[in-house]
């Protein structure tokens, strides 16, 4: 872990642009203006309200933003570089867990990384650990899940036209294990993935051949994915993300390209 690089420190009404927009009124404020930089940037929030923003430059560095208060409203962005060589526009994702920790998993140019940073002591307290045999230049998708003490985390991981593979690291060994989801049909851009309250595994992507909204679902000791097709009217499923609600119903969102449209899609209980 590279130490601080830079400090900004303003007085927040310094920062803050006001735009108003419906009857709201929006705080803008510039996060990081060293060179071109804000590219896939995802934010989390600890509890006591202070905002996390991980982003990557062009340069391929990923980068972690983050607010420190100060006295009568004043307080500035300090700044970490956690990687290097991430490259920009590859999806990925950053969760808090029961701990308030953050879980991070990115493609590298060479790998796919997992680790646990620690947002009190700003340091990693695992890793990032590389994702055995997962490749380089990936979209990932995190999600967590909980069996017994354990929180387990679970990638779906494809590149660009390629095989979905659900990865999962056993808590005790911290050995990762791998499914491929579908041996007939690639996907493009992120596949999604979700689990419910039994570990059953969801996954939705887009075919590109087909132009279709594929689904999968296994349960967590299964071998074998199960395999169908939600959409195929025109050239739909592109952009999908999946949720599972706590009483385990499936829910999808996707792009319907043929017709421009924002579709949503249930499985029937």
């Amino acid at each position: 872990m590279k130490a601080l690089i830079r400090t900004a420190v303003l007085a927040l009404a310094l920062l803050a642009g006001v735009s108003v927009a419906h009857g709201q009124t929006w705080n803008i404020q510039v996060v990081d203006d060293a060179g071109d930089t804000g590219y896939d940037s995802q934010t989390v929030v600890d509890g006591a309200g202070i905002p996390y923003i991980f982003y990557k430059s062009s340069g391929s560095q990923m980068y972690l933003a983050y607010w420190v208060p100060g006295e009568g409203g004043a307080g500035g962005w300090q700044y970490m570089t956690l990687e290097s060589s991430v490259p920009v526009g590859y999806t990925y994702d950053v969760l808090v867990d029961p701990d308030g920790r953050f879980r991070i998993a990115y493609a590298r140019v060479n790998a796919v990384r997992y680790g646990i940073f620690d947002p009190v002591a700003k340091t990693w307290v695992l890793g990032p650990e590389t994702v055995t045999g997962a490749l380089a230049y990936s979209h990932v998708d995190l999600v967590l899940t909980t069996i017994g003490q354990d929180v387990i985390p679970v990638l779906s991981v494809n590149q660009e036209n390629s095989k979905v593979y659900v990865y999962r690291r056993d808590p005790g060994s911290g050995v990762w294990t791998s499914t491929q989801v579908d041996p007939l049909h690639n996907a493009s851009r992120a596949s999604s993935i979700a689990i419910d309250s039994t570990q059953n595994m969801h996954v939705s992507f887009y075919e590109p051949t087909g132009a279709n909204l594929m689904y999968a679902t296994k349960a967590w000791d299964d071998t074998i994915w199960q395999i169908g097709t939600v959409d195929i009217a025109g050239n739909v499923g592109d952009y999908s993300s999946i949720a599972v609600t706590p009483d385990d119903q499936v829910h999808i969102i996707y792009y319907d390209a043929t017709n421009g449209d924002l579709k949503y899609a249930a499985l029937n209980p």
